[in-house]
């Protein structure tokens, strides 16, 4: 076993290996010191060499240094060196994250930090605080929108208190720098028209200032409110343990002391990813020198993570602070990449203004110099390649891929490095039909996995029928299509067209086995089998804790068999162990937890889109990495290709859930932006050791074109043309643009022919065939059972209300309608008749926001009515040109003797409702819905008159505040092409032209037509947003 003298002398080795700026860096021992490391300059091998110096020059005991890091990652690495370099003595060596070190200082001093009896918060419980929290504002704050996304600002509030606590700001100072910033506004000349008939007035972009301040305001007004609520129900954010440690260094000077006493030297890594509190618990620690012992390193060329709350002003301010005494090194020697990579990416980052360098008083360069001598000549280090097409660049990823195979190039060191995650979709399909192995990791939603949701399923079924016999008969389909029970597709489509003619329940011919004998099929036993073990699960649950239940229910359903023996096993066994471990944590929260509430909880996590994150690996170690720009820092590939360089660099990607953060708080600009984007960039290219491979597409997959990100005229290369073969490309768009589709199980021709006996057209069937042939088959002619919806159900009750309102007026005598807390009524009593089918929080917000959206919407529209109306008329014996057709129409208003008028009730989202187009030459559905109505009316009447104007009223309001009403008069040239349609639908239809799906890759139906595995739900939202 080596001593310490052998590790001293190791360490001794590897000071003599450093060059010249490092090692003076490691030899300044005391006083404050910062290292500006570039990309590959030996940043973790100063840090540890540092460390080593300090033990050997000092009689400094290894525990009275600290050393803090941004990442667990960098704690690792740090350990590892050190464990090289100094032997045993490195865990003695106290190396933290800052939130691992807070924890450390908060367990150590109970009676300080009140014995704090409380647990982090998870996102649901966050979200229900504050969803709550916007439930009980007042009408009039800003941040109330009066439509069913009244908790659209939630995202934008938890990202704000987050903000709030990684910068620990003060609610005071936030609203003063918010009303000065608004008193900037005035007379700004770039808030105010300079021409035209508005010269001298205030641009619209003024007034949209004002609003998303008032917004910011309320928001920042809601923090403490937040924070109470977090203290009531015993939870905390991750972010407030820090800032529990700044407030207590900060009014107990004893506590500061006392690790200010224990501490005597001071190191952080990565210190341009530090956030405000994190930065003031540094300068706490170091207070109490007048020249601290702190060594600090970090480049802020490389500072990404400015969504995570990083702040690159830190450096600055860090040398501005102690510019007198303080020594600072650039490391320019870069031992990772060639010589033109270097040039080229320092060409690129020298645009950016905001750098450390650029500082007063600093007098230094970022020129990095390549020093290794072991890189191999793969040609042109550097090459920016332009293609026609997002096709083309497959291809040239492809060819640069199997053309440094070739050469010796292991795939393990290349690397396909993009902005989005979603550019790595075509690639992987590419990779995989190439032979190609690959390796991404990337974050992945649980709820979002079949084998969670065929979990899911299993339980609610369970959950079902323990609770009311034969309620969960809509999941039976869904339940026995999963692949774990291994049952003929055909089968269960027999058994279901038995159950559609003969109306029998699922139940009862599952468990008649004379009746199952009768229907050869081809696996009889199995489904008796499944029968068996959906007995025993639903008897399980009264004899078994929740946690060995689920455990039973993986292993006797056959998950667990079924994950062992599939291609992607170490992924869905992975599933499988989250799923139960995250069911097991809940449990260790409520041992009373029961089934139906676990259930409930997962609906309350999809409802509130929240997902359950997990780690997702797929491919091998050995194969190319591929990976995001942020999550490419700190590593280094011989082959670094860039996908899709196009304008999509430049844009920031943190949604439409932030509020706007005036410059005097966050003390940067949209410069920045562009800057930091930029940072990403820089990061990416200098991974690459011996070759970076940047490529251009000029259009996109929708044939757009693309506009080239402006890095790459940046760079000052020139760009050259690259095509690859007319038959390359079509092996690519065969194998991986290509939707490949399963065939069909399909029912015989005579059983199909007797479901199209009595079958009429209505618009919902219409407009399935037209958007999927087979969703139509599923649903029309199989009839696949699905659970209604909450939004479908909601839906329902409003038509109710709204129905019942027209009828009450008619059967008035003075034919006025009845008062708007009258339609409320009608709608409450509609809810009320569906209750049980709502989950209980579910239900009271729908009751809630329903009756504010039909007093909203019967005061804004009360004054449009006319009298001469009907509503829900239905329609159910007619025909169109021979075809036969069904509907029921909301409502239809007789302008006069002569003409009609249309109108179709909508909740939800406003959608487009839009005519014929080249690209859409059938219009929407909404569109093809009123023309449809107009062609039911005329066509069942015998009178003359006609629909000549339709409306889809939107019950709630949209994200803008506003009523929307899409009106649009209707023609005799829009019925005939409707007419032609139906007729086209109708002949395919008899022809039973519907086993070809639409080819779309999002489209539920052929993915399960392709992978028999069931969709998250066997409902269709876009028809079922028709209402019919």
């Amino acid at each position: 076993m080596p001593n310490r003298y052998q590790h001293n002398k190791a360490f001794r080795k590897a000071l003599k290996q450093l060059n010249p700026t490092q090692r003076k860096a490691v030899e300044e021992i005391d006083g404050p010191v910062m290292v500006v490391a570039g990309p590959g300059t030996g940043k973790t091998q100063v840090l540890a060499a540092r460390i080593g110096s300090i033990l050997l020059h000092t009689d400094t005991n290894p525990y009275e240094l600290l050393c803090l890091t941004y990442s667990d990652a960098g704690v690792i690495a740090m350990q590892q060196r050190l464990l090289e370099w100094i032997g045993p003595e490195a865990h003695r060596v106290p190396i933290f994250t800052f939130h691992s070190f807070a924890n450390k200082v908060i367990r150590e001093n109970p009676l300080t930090f009140g014995g704090i009896d409380m647990e982090v918060i998870d996102e649901l419980e966050r979200s229900e605080v504050i969803r709550k929290m916007l439930d009980d504002l007042s009408p009039d704050n800003p941040l109330v929108v009066r439509s069913f996304t009244h908790h659209f600002y939630e995202k934008h509030l938890a990202n704000l208190f987050k903000l709030i606590k990684q910068e620990n700001w003060k609610v005071k100072d936030l609203l003063r720098d918010i009303d000065a910033h608004v008193a900037s506004l005035a007379g700004n000349k770039d808030y105010i028209s300079s021409r035209g008939k508005t010269k001298g007035q205030y641009k619209s972009a003024y007034y949209e200032e004002i609003n998303r301040m008032k917004r910011l305001r309320a928001g920042v007004q809601l923090f403490p409110k937040y924070t109470r609520a977090l203290r009531k129900i015993g939870r905390y954010d991750f972010e407030d343990m820090i800032r529990w440690v700044v407030t207590a260094f900060e009014k107990k000077e004893y506590l500061l002391r006392k690790y200010q006493e224990q501490f005597l030297y001071f190191l952080v890594d990565e210190y341009q990813d530090t956030n405000g509190v994190q930065n003031q618990l540094l300068q706490l620690l170091i207070s109490y020198w007048h020249n601290p012992n702190v060594f600090v390193v970090g480049d802020d060329d490389q500072s990404v993570f400015e969504f995570q709350g990083a702040r690159i002003k830190n450096i600055a301010d860090f040398y501005e602070r102690y510019k007198d005494t303080i020594q600072l090194f650039v490391l320019e020697d870069n031992y990772r990449s060639k010589k033109e990579i270097l040039d080229v990416a320092g060409q690129l980052i020298s645009y950016n203004q905001i750098r450390l360098i650029h500082q007063e008083g600093i007098h230094a360069s970022k020129n990095l110099k390549a020093q290794s001598t072991t890189l191999a000549d793969l040609g042109q280090p550097v090459e920016i390649i332009t293609l026609d097409n997002y096709v083309q660049e497959l291809a040239a990823i492809l060819d640069t891929v199997q053309k440094y195979q070739n050469q010796g190039v292991p795939l393990s060191e290349m690397a396909i490095i993009y902005r989005k995650h979603k550019v790595a979709n075509n690639i992987i399909k590419l990779l995989e039909i190439n032979g190609l192995s690959y390796e991404l990791k990337k974050s992945a939603n649980l709820l979002d996995e079949a084998l969670s949701r065929q979990l899911l399923t299993i339980f609610k079924y369970i959950a079902k029928e323990k609770e009311h016999p034969l309620s969960g008969e809509n999941l039976v389909f869904e339940l026995l299509s999963i692949p774990a029970f291994d049952l003929s597709a055909r089968d269960i489509v027999r058994l279901n067209f038995h159950r559609v003619t003969s109306k029998l329940s699922w139940w009862e011919m599952l468990h008649d086995d004379v009746l199952l004998d009768s229907f050869d099929l081809a696996q009889a036993d199995k489904i008796k089998n499944t029968r068996a073990i959906l007995d025993e699960l639903m008897v399980a649950t009264d004899r078994l804790p929740l946690t060995e239940w689920v455990e039973k229910a993986i292993n006797q359903s056959g998950f667990l068999a079924y994950a062992l023996n599939h291609p992607d096993k170490q992924w869905n066994l992975e599933v499988l162990f989250s799923f139960r471990k995250f069911i097991k944590d809940q449990v260790l929260k409520n041992q009373e937890l029961t089934l139906p509430e676990v259930i409930r909880y997962f609906q309350r996590l999809h409802d509130n889109k929240i997902p359950i994150p997990v780690m997702k690996i797929r491919g091998r170690s050995e194969g190319i990495k591929l990976l995001t720009a942020h999550s490419a820092k700190g590593l280094e590939f011989r082959l670094v290709i860039m996908p899709d360089c196009t304008s999509d660099w430049e844009k920031k990607f943190s949604g439409n859930t932030h509020f706007k953060i005036p410059e005097n708080i966050t003390l940067s600009g949209s410069d920045n932006d562009m800057e930091a984007e930029r940072r990403l960039f820089y990061v990416s290219m200098t991974r690459a050791k011996e070759k970076l491979v940047i490529l251009y597409p000029l259009k996109n997959e929708k044939g757009k074109g693309n506009k080239p990100s402006q890095f790459i005229s940046e760079l000052n290369l020139n760009a050259k043309n690259w095509e690859a073969p007319t038959d390359q490309i079509n092996q690519i768009e065969a194998g991986v643009l290509q939707f490949h589709q399963a065939p069909l199980v399909k029912l015989e021709k005579d059983l199909v022919r007797s479901q199209l006996e009595q079958f009429a057209l209505s618009i919902s069937a219409l407009n399935s065939f037209l958007k999927c042939p087979v969703s139509f088959y599923y649903n029309y002619i199989l009839q696949i059972p699905s659970e209604p919806s909450a939004p479908f159900l909601y839906g329902n009750a409003i038509h109710g209300a709204l129905r019942k309102m027209v009828e009450q007026m008619r059967l008035s005598k003075t034919k006025t309608y009845p008062s708007v807390d009258t339609v409320i009524d009608f709608f409450k009593q509609e809810m009320k008749r569906v209750r049980g089918q709502f989950a209980p929080n579910e239900y009271e917000t729908r009751l809630v926001r329903g009756q504010e959206a039909l007093r909203d919407y019967y005061e804004s529209h009360y004054d449009d009515w006319i009298l001469d109306t009907l509503a829900e008329y239905s329609v159910t014996h007619t025909e169109i040109d021979g075809v036969p057709v069904r509907g029921s129409i909301d409502r239809i208003d007789f302008v006069d003797a002569q003409t009609a008028h249309v109108v179709d009730y909508k909740t939800g989202t406003p959608k487009p409702v839009t005519a014929p187009t080249d690209k859409k030459p059938l219009g929407s559905d909404y569109w093809r819905q009123l023309i449809f109505y107009a062609l039911l009316f005329e066509f069942q009447r015998a009178d003359s008159r006609r629909v000549a104007s339709g409306t889809i009223s939107f019950i709630e309001r949209s994200k803008t505040n506003k009523h929307i009403d899409k009106s649009f008069t209707i023609n005799p040239e829009d019925k005939r092409l409707l007419r032609e349609t139906i007729k086209e639908t109708w002949t395919k239809i008899q022809n039973s032209e519907f086993y070809e799906g639409c080819g779309d890759a999002k489209c539920q139906w052929c993915e399960f037509q392709r992978t028999q595995e069931a969709p998250a739900s066997f409902r269709d939202v876009d028809i079922l947003g028709l209402d019919d």
